[in-house]
């Protein structure tokens, strides 16, 4: 390559990162990298490139290089810790990101990134901290804020209102000013012909929403509903993007749309219902939403929490997740519940059998933890070690983000608990057939708050292990109270920290009751409204139905 080409070439290189065209990036870059071993652009574009194609170990080499040659780029030192937490060690993670902003303390994406690696070690007070630091940095940015919104639901400190509140903020500033000032829709006001609905996420693959969704998808009524997707997942799609395309009767790639350009398609896809899948998780549409493309609005399966947004008029839930009284001061939305769950659970491919109890008859308990450790908090841990100290000889199973490797601040965490350390041991995570393996290992399983599990919840119990949880005020710390409800195992939901407690422990003396829930979890569970898609798709529909027949009535637009 004729080095007056180079630069042209470097920036065509950095054309294909962003274009998310990493192998022509690497092919260009190696050849500047054998004339310029020292050109840093080089060697940093091409480590990036190496990670984003999980070649971790040589993209570290190369950025590694990168910083010697120059050593005060703060973008060497995000990328080292991109590369870090691709491995699961976000501790190592935030070393190197705290390098990134003493070099440019101005730079809001660090600071997101920053963020999310405190998140996955539990240190929320930190991660909440870096989130606000990014939102003041780029205060009109939505998603930025977003990342604040949803994680003030695992912080024990902040009150259902308060973060209520927080969201509504989000709103003001974001999606309330992008709401049309007159609603005019064409869409045939006939209450009863086919609606047309349209789900849209990032997430429409091998994700959890994606396996929430399927079900739900897969058994809806055809003749009543014509199904639209609006799915970001081009570039990541997999085996069940492509069931799911299958089902549906139109399907959008919209990731190259702007939000007016996706708006817009819905609006000429005569949507009369839209549901959102995402709410403030990453990627998420809702300044879509924010735009009222289509006359009913309403949100689904992402989390049970608010948008915040006056522009969505509904939130699918549950009678167990939000009765009737308690939570509506919490939404945005008004609740639309389902008889029974949320969630439609289905079981990874491979899923292994049901063991037998591994304390057998008279042994020592495990307890599991395996939920993300961003909702382990010091409240849930001083709760884990009452149940600890007073079950003799029990052991805790704990999820990190690279097991024992990543441990080492969980365990400070949990020792200034009262937790011993000896009785503890760290896992990390595992594609999710191997995950649910863990639960060979397990006796009783304990439900972080304010925010419960949720699908761990659900394989927890599949893999014959019973859940204690403790009730909530807000809907995202009810899962535990829907899931064992619709089980019909009210028994193992406590009112108050003692009751956890005395709940956790009772089970963990009662062997023959633990054996009798090891044997008949998974069959209670498939006989439930928790496994049931026709189920769940019918009483969805049921929803969508009296929402359109109310909009046909006469609400305005």
């Amino acid at each position: 390559m004729p080095m007056a080409d180079i630069p042209d070439a470097l920036r065509w290189a950095q054309e294909m990162l962003l274009a998310g065209r990493p192998a022509q990036a690497e092919f260009v870059c190696r050849q500047v990298v054998q004339q310029q071993p020292q050109n840093f652009e080089a060697q940093l574009h091409l480590g990036t490139a190496l990670a984003q194609m999980g070649r971790l170990d040589e993209a570290e080499s190369c950025l590694l290089k990168a910083a010697r040659i120059r050593p005060d780029h703060a973008g060497v030192y995000i990328n080292l810790g991109h590369v870090y937490r691709s491995r699961d060690l976000p501790a190592e993670a935030i070393r190197f990101y705290g390098q990134a902003i003493e070099r440019a303390p101005s730079y809001a994406p660090t600071y997101q990134s920053l963020g999310s690696a405190y998140r996955e070690v539990g240190k929320i007070d930190e991660a909440t901290e870096c989130f606000r630091r990014a939102v003041g940095l780029e205060p009109g940015a939505h998603r930025v804020h977003s990342n604040l919104v949803y994680l003030l639901y695992y912080h024990p400190r902040y009150s259902p209102e308060a973060v209520f509140a927080e969201h509504r903020q989000w709103a003001r500033l974001h999606a309330d000013p992008l709401l049309p000032t007159s609603l005019h829709y064409v869409n045939d006001r006939d209450p009863n012909r086919r609606l047309r609905v349209g789900y849209v996420s990032p997430d429409l693959r091998n994700h959890v929403i994606g396996m929430y969704v399927e079900p739900v998808i897969q058994n809806h009524n055809r003749q009543d509903i014509q199904i639209f997707c609006y799915s970001d997942a081009a570039g990541r799609s997999d085996e069940l993007t492509a069931r799911l395309r299958s089902r549906v009767d139109d399907w959008r790639d919209t990731r190259a749309l702007t939000d007016e350009q996706l708006a817009d398609a819905v609006r000429r896809d005569g949507i009369d219902i839209l549901v959102d899948l995402t709410l403030h998780m990453a990627g998420n549409r809702l300044t879509v939403f924010a735009r009222r493309p289509a006359p009913i609005q309403m949100t689904y399966l992402a989390y049970p929490g608010t948008s915040g947004m006056a522009a969505m008029d509904y939130k699918v839930t549950d009678v167990h997740l939000d009765p009737p009284g308690l939570t509506e001061r919490y939404h945005s939305e008004r609740l639309l519940r389902l008889p029974g769950s949320y969630w439609c659970y289905t079981p990874p491919p491979n899923c292994p059998e049901v063991n037998a109890l591994p304390a057998g008859d008279s042994g020592p308990v495990t307890f599991g933890a395996l939920n993300s450790f961003a909702k382990v908090n010091p409240q849930v841990v001083a709760e884990w070690a009452k149940v600890l100290n007073a079950t003799p000889g029990s052991r805790l199973l704990v999820l990190i983000a690279g097991g024992e490797r990543g441990s080492t601040e969980a365990r400070a965490m949990l020792q200034r608990g009262g937790i011993d350390g000896q009785r503890v041991e760290f896992l990390g995570r595992r594609p999710r057939a191997e995950f649910c393996r863990y639960f060979h290992r397990v006796d009783i399983s304990l439900d972080p708050f304010p925010y419960n599990g949720h699908t761990t919840s659900l394989d927890s119990l599949w893999m014959g292990v019973p859940v204690i949880t403790l009730e909530g005020e807000s809907a995202v710390g009810r899962a535990g109270v829907s899931i064992l409800s619709n089980l019909g195992l009210p028994e193992l939901i406590a009112r108050g920290g003692d009751d956890y407690v005395s709940k956790a422990v009772a089970l963990a003396n009662d062997k023959p009751l633990l054996q009798s829930l090891r044997r008949s979890l998974r069959p209670r569970m498939a006989q439930s409204a928790l496994t049931n898609g026709p189920r769940i798709a019918a009483e969805s529909e049921s929803l969508y139905r009296a929402a359109w027949r109310e909009w046909c009535s006469g609400r305005t637009g």
